[in-house]
């Protein structure tokens, strides 16, 4: 048995050496560490422009002129072009354009109609302790600079996005090793229809592309696992949103429901003294006291709406801070989403229901290249020891071919991807068409909104005027007390409908920024 051990082992010693170096020819490992070196050092100079006409988005895919893949250090992918037209036209004049890989990325159509592909950071930071990355447009005011500060502290600390970051590094780190050089086997074995027992050690040369399709698929799960990254980014934005926006509107109505109670403290004691005077009746010394009393319930109503909202931002900044507030109009202005179409165009390239639909084609895809290369054949170095029963030892060292000729559940898998596509295929289009009913919705509540709240607070005016008319008329008896009571209410309904209308419109702007998917890295 040492015999055999032996005379293996200095054969898998040679045979290591010699299969290095018969890999070396096809080994581009090296060489694309190198490449990829140099493209992310390109690329974090700062952002790609592509101007119009180099590019084309088609279904969520990004393609481009095949000068500008070197030029930007883009990664092709194995996308195909539809059979039809795409969002922006026919896709003759694109036919030799390249799909690349977007995985990482923000892409922002300018309205000149370039696009910019943003590469985003690592939201755990970088080497350099840099911060992750917070999509915050230019200037703003203080409120959303603590907004975003406290939004990015969030990205650091939130247990759901740790988890999706940490299964993204395990896909990075998978990728590397499945696509890393070829490894040496080393197996024993024996069988009862052999006599003896078999030292084997194999080391692949060539397989015809096997170990690249098969990185290709694990870095396409990567993709989906960096959506489900994106997910946690979009739901910590939208309970920041929610969360500012709820403060807001419950501050505005303590505010209010405060007014409205000395307002009616007052009234009621006003009541009392001329119900003393046999001037008023009982009935209308209460309709004071019920005004007080609804007045009192609405506070307390928009103190469990702050304290809710305090609560919200506090699990978002580890503190008891209120959250600080946020106008969503001019977030969504200076994110350069100026109207629908604009809105639109961005959810096209950003929205995270989209971003999933691009990754999980982007997997199918691989897999189908992974079963269409696990027909070609391998092409193995071997060395091979046997030892029999009678002591009699024989070893061969050769080159070894394998290709499978028949796999009997391969049709059913290449049948079962195509029919995924085809339903990505149709999953894309009723989101694009809900994309587009959403948003309208959206801008059309916003703009009936701001509209209904002019209105409303033209009409204040109004109504303040009207008490005080009221209260004239009361003093010579041509009016009741009651009738200025009732106006008084009317006033306080007036300013609170406004703020109801304001808070929607603000509501609705939230929605539209969170369905273009401009703000989640």
């Amino acid at each position: 048995m040492r015999k055999i051990i032996a005379t293996s082992a200095a054969i898998l010693a040679a045979l290591l050496l010699a299969g290095c170096e018969a890999v070396a020819p096809w080994s581009t490992d090296a060489a694309e560490a190198t490449d990829t070196a140099e493209t992310e050092s390109a690329r974090d100079e700062g952002p790609v422009r592509l101007p119009s006409g180099s590019y084309q988005l088609l279904n969520g895919v990004l393609w481009v002129s095949p000068d500008l893949v070197p030029q930007f250090g883009f990664t092709p992918t194995d996308a195909t072009l539809p059979d039809s037209t795409g969002a922006d036209g026919a896709v003759g004049e694109f036919l030799d354009f390249v799909a690349v890989d977007t995985t990482g990325a923000l892409l922002t159509q300018e309205s000149n109609g370039s696009l910019t592909v943003s590469k985003l950071r690592d939201p755990s930071g970088g080497p350099d302790g840099d911060e992750p990355p917070i999509i915050l447009p230019e200037g703003g005011s203080e409120g959303a600079r603590v907004f975003f500060a406290t939004l990015r502290e969030a990205y650091q600390n939130d247990p759901r996005l740790s988890a999706a970051l940490l299964r993204v590094d395990a896909k990075v780190i998978e990728t590397r090793l499945t696509g890393d050089l070829f490894q040496p086997n080393l197996t024993l074995g024996a069988s009862t229809f052999t006599d003896g027992v078999t030292l084997t050690a194999t080391h692949p040369i060539y397989d015809f592309g096997k170990r690249r399709t098969r990185a290709d698929r694990v870095r396409a799960e990567g993709g989906v696992e960096e959506y489900e990254l994106a997910r946690a980014r979009e739901s910590l934005l939208q309970s920041a949103l929610t969360a500012s926006l709820q403060a807001e509107f419950a501050q505005a109505r303590i505010e209010l429901h405060n007014r409205q109670i000395t307002a009616f403290l007052e009234a009621e004691a006003a009541a009392n003294r001329l119900a003393e005077l046999n001037l008023l009746t009982e009935s209308d010394v209460r309709l004071a006291g019920v005004q007080y009393q609804r007045a009192e319930a609405d506070l307390a109503a928009a103190e469990r709406d702050l304290a809710a909202a305090q609560r919200l931002w506090g699990r978002l900044s580890n503190s008891n801070e209120l959250p600080p507030r946020i106008d969503t109009f001019s977030l969504r202005i200076d994110a350069g989403i100026e109207n629908q179409d604009v809105a639109y165009s961005q959810a096209l390239i950003n929205n995270l229901a989209l971003r999933r639909l691009a990754r999980q084609e982007v997997l199918i895809i691989a897999n189908q290249k992974v079963l269409e290369r696990s027909n070609t054949p391998t092409v193995n170095a071997v060395a091979e020891g046997t030892l029999n029963s009678q002591g009699d030892f024989e070893d061969n060292v050769g080159l070894q071919l394998n290709y499978t000729l028949f796999q009997g559940q391969q049709r059913a898998q290449v049948a079962q991807l195509d029919g995924q596509l085809v339903s990505l295929a149709s999953e894309r289009d009723a989101l694009t068409e809900d994309l587009v009913f959403e948003i309208n919705d959206a801008a059309r509540i916003a703009e009936a909104e701001l509209e209904l709240a002019e209105r409303e607070s033209a009409s204040i005016a109004l109504l303040e005027a009207r008490v005080r008319d009221l209260e004239r008329q009361l003093e010579t008896g041509l009016v009741l007390y009651t009738n200025v009571i009732e106006a008084q209410a009317d006033v306080f309904e007036a300013e609170l409908s406004a703020l109801t209308s304001l808070n929607r419109a603000a509501r609705a702007d939230a929605d539209i920024i969170l369905l273009t998917g401009v703000l989640v890295p």
